[in-house]
C-alpha cells in the first residue's frame, strides 16, 4: 500500500470486483480496484503516479442521482470509461491529461452506475465502444471504512 499523506487514502483502495466487458467481438473477464465510498471515490486517482494496466479501478455510485465528484491532482493520462445506469451500456469514452492540480477541475458525474479509470490503451485492448460495449460488476469483497 502507499500513503501519500495524512489526509489521502492508501491506495490501491481494499475493495475488489469482476469485471465483464462484452461487446460486439468479445468478452473479457477480470478483476478490478473497488472505489464504493464517497471519500474513496473522491480520492480515486489523486496522487497516483500509474495504474495497473491489467487492474483498472472502477468507481461504484451508491446512488446515481446524487453527484459524485472526483479526478483531481493526478499526474498520469487515464482513459475513462463511462457506464450508464440500469444498462451497464458504455456511454462514454475519453482520455484525460494528467491534471496535477488540486480541486481545480474536478469532475462531477451523475446517472451512471459506475465510472472506470484505467491506463491509456485498455480501451482498446478490451475493444470497447460507446453504446455497442456492456460493463457489468460482481463484488468479491470491500472492506468497509471506519
Amino acid at each position: 500500500m502507499n500513503q501519500v499523506n495524512d489526509h489521502h487514502l492508501p491506495f490501491p483502495f481494499p475493495g475488489r470486483t469482476e469485471l465483464s466487458i462484452r461487446g460486439q467481438s468479445r468478452e473479457a473477464v477480470m478483476v478490478a480496484e473497488l472505489a464504493t465510498s464517497v471519500i474513496e471515490i473522491f480520492q480515486c486517482a489523486s496522487y497516483r503516479n500509474g495504474f495497473d494496466p491489467d487492474q483498472p479501478l472502477v468507481l461504484r455510485f451508491d446512488n446515481p442521482s446524487v453527484q459524485s465528484y472526483c479526478l483531481q491532482n493526478y499526474q498520469v493520462p487515464l482513459e475513462l470509461i463511462q457506464v450508464e445506469y440500469g444498462t451497464g451500456k458504455v456511454t462514454g469514452i475519453a482520455l484525460l491529461a494528467p491534471n496535477p492540480y488540486p480541486g481545480s477541475m474536478i469532475q462531477a458525474f451523475s446517472g451512471l452506475s459506475s465510472v472506470i479509470l484505467a491506463a491509456p490503451g485498455f480501451v482498446a485492448q478490451h475493444n470497447i465502444e460507446v453504446q455497442h460495449s456492456y460493463i457489468t460488476l460482481k463484488s468479491l469483497n470491500h472492506a468497509k471504512q471506519a
